[in-house]
């Protein structure tokens, strides 16, 4: 049986297992996919999808966390990546917000 961070208890394998591999990832990346999963209405057309798809990428690689994950995995390899924020519940709104802003700067190309 688990005891997650909220408190909760989950005496289930399955959800277990799932809890303990996302507690180990970057708690931004986390707020990132629950809010474009659950957050943000569908996009209207791959092109548009994709363009999001870049930008998000794009903005997430400039984040010292991307290189601390690639420290911990590829160089070190001690898998112990230690992530800024450190915690879900210290991510601001205004930080996530920043993520999905657009930026005329990173565009792909329109195959029109």
């Amino acid at each position: 049986m688990l005891k997650t961070s909220n408190n909760l208890w989950v005496d289930n394998e399955y959800v277990e297992g799932w809890y303990k591999a996302l507690s180990t990832r970057c708690p931004t990346s986390i707020h990132v996919i629950h809010h474009l999963l659950s957050v943000l209405p569908p996009s209207n057309s791959l092109s548009e999808a994709l363009h999001m798809d870049f930008q998000i990428a794009c903005k997430m690689m400039r984040r010292d966390d991307f290189s601390e994950g690639v420290r911990a995995v590829l160089i070190d390899k001690d898998h112990s990546p230690i992530w800024s924020p450190d915690k879900i519940d210290f991510i601001t709104e205004n930080e996530i917000e920043n993520i999905f802003k657009f930026d005329q700067s990173l565009r792909l190309y329109d195959m029109k």
